[in-house]
Parts: C-alpha cells; structure tokens; sequence
C-alpha cells in the first residue's frame, strides 16, 4: 500500500500515538476528602496499538483482555463507541504493546482506557467534565467505579490539577529544570500491590476525628503548598514534602511496605531525601524528592528519574 493512503487507512490511524502511564505527585487518599491533587504523564512508560507481533503471548494476552473489555462494554450499551469496528479489529489482531507495570500506581488502565476512547470513539468531546465522565466509564470495567483521572492524563498527556471542588484543570507542561535543585525519582518497591483494600482502610480510619485532626487536615494543607510551589516555582516545596514524608510515616505505616521503611526514615533523619507514597502505596513504586544529588544512594532499590525542578 502506498505510504500516502497507508496513513490514513482506518485500520492504521492512532497505530503510532503513545498513551504515557500517569503519577499523582500529591493528593494520593487526600483527594477522597476533596484536597486538590495534582497528576502528570510519566511518558517513560506507555502503551500503543500493534497490528500482529513476534511477541504472539503478549499479543495473545491482550486480545483476550479486549475482548472481556468489549464484551462488558456491550453488555453496558455504551453507545459512545463504535463498538463493531472494535471488535472487527480484534479479530483482525489488534493489541494494545504496554509496558507500564501493572499494579505500580502508574495508571496501566487508564492507559489503555484512553487508548480505547481515541481511537473508537463516534465523537470525540473537548469538555473536560465530559471527557473525564466517559473515560471513567470506560476504565470502569477494571475498578468497578473511576474517577475518569487516570485516563484523561494520558489521553491529553498533559499535567492535570483536581480542584477543591474536585472538577480539573489542565496544566501547561511542568518546566524540567535540569538545574533545578530538587529531583523526584521512583522507586521500585520490587512487587506490586492491589489497591483496593489499601483505600477501604483509609476510608476507615476516615470515621476517626483524631486521624482527619492529626492527618487528612494537616496534609491537605501540604499538598496545597506542594502544588502552588510547583506551579508558581516558589521554593516552599521542600519543607512541605518533608512534612509529607514525616506524617505518611507516622500515620500511614500499613501502606509503606517495610522492605523501604529503613531507607525512609533514613531520608528524614539526613534530609538529604524525602519519600511519600505513590498512589494507593502498599507495593509498586514510591515516590522520593531528593536535595543533594551528589549523594544520592537508594540501596538496591531500582529508580527511573521523573523530573528535576
């Protein structure tokens, strides 16, 4: 076929766009009780549409999961989609080539959930409220019920903010300051982890007065302070992460995986580091926010730098 018609062949369009894995740098659990929180695409990792592969079991893998996607978006009559192509594309072996770990709080779902909507949407929508609403429809089919957040960072690909209000902005790229003075990295936990129980504790311990007054209040304040800091560039965001980090310690042990318990405490007492959960916590990846990059030393724990500011 001629590359002038290959291009816009139904068969091949999005098969090059990348559908990037997200991080929510702040307001993990807070957001529950309406902090703001902020998400960014971690374009490291990403997921694409393939037509055939050598890799026939990853293939064979994602076929089967299409297929159970398909199938739970009949059985829910999602007419936003055009479900018939979809299917025929299955059939013909289209799979989604991810490399974002599943279970690591990088939004493996909402990758493909995105994936999905761009390419079989009927019509595509430019209102956030809208577009965050069907994509968490569509991400459903993993969790039971989403937010829409993870997919619409990585169908926009840009930074997104969620209000107060919980409704969302979408950010103008973060500045890579490569001169910056603070780096954030991810840490492989070296499992991974399932979310759900982590949050129903949370929300447990959300009927406590004592634990919204010693934990969700003060650290709703920090994630505001962290987020300003980061998009205004004041230089607050230091001290608030080491807030973070002592107050996630002291409160939210259950979701700190004791393998990386050590090296936490050792970044508060040298303050040469911090680290804060990366989503739910409990396995997967953390997040650390390091000041003296000359001395950096995570041990044998594998890191993928996100970001210098």
């Amino acid at each position: 076929m001629h590359r002038k018609f290959w291009l816009f062949h139904p068969k091949y369009m999005n098969m090059n766009k990348n559908y990037p894995a997200k991080l929510i740098l702040f307001g993990e659990y807070t957001v529950i009780n309406n902090s703001e929180a902020l998400a960014i695409p971690f374009r490291l990792f990403d997921g694409k549409w393939e037509f055939d592969s050598q890799n026939l079991s990853s293939a064979k893998d994602s076929s089967e999961k299409l297929f159970e996607i398909l199938s739970y978006l009949e059985r829910n009559n999602f007419e936003g989609l055009d479900l018939l192509t979809f299917k025929t594309d299955i059939t013909n072996g289209i799979w989604f080539n991810s490399n974002i770990p599943f279970g690591y709080g990088l939004g493996s779902s909402g990758s493909l959930s995105a994936a999905i909507y761009d390419r079989y949407a009927k019509e595509k929508t430019s209102d956030l409220k809208e577009l965050r609403y069907t994509l968490g429809k569509i991400e459903s089919f993993f969790h039971g019920t989403s937010s829409g957040t993870d997919p619409l960072v990585s169908y926009l690909n840009k930074p997104i903010k969620i209000n107060e209000d919980q409704s969302v902005s979408v950010l103008s790229e973060i500045k890579n300051n490569e001169v910056g003075e603070t780096e954030i990295y991810v840490l492989d936990c070296g499992f991974a982890r399932k979310s759900g129980k982590l949050v129903t504790d949370y929300l447990e311990n959300c009927a406590d007065l004592m634990f919204i007054e010693n934990y969700v209040e003060p650290m709703q304040k920090q994630v505001k302070i962290c987020i300003d800091a980061i998009i205004s560039g004041n230089n607050e965001l230091k001290d608030s992460i080491k807030i973070i980090s002592k107050l996630q310690l002291a409160h939210m042990k259950a979701m700190i995986p004791i393998q990386i318990q050590t090296l936490w405490k050792e970044g508060i007492d040298t303050e040469k580091f911090s680290l804060k959960l990366c989503g739910a916590g409990g396995g997967g990846f953390m997040l650390a926010f390091c000041y003296d990059r000359h001395k950096l030393n995570f041990g044998n724990f594998t890191s993928y730098k996100v970001i210098t500011l």
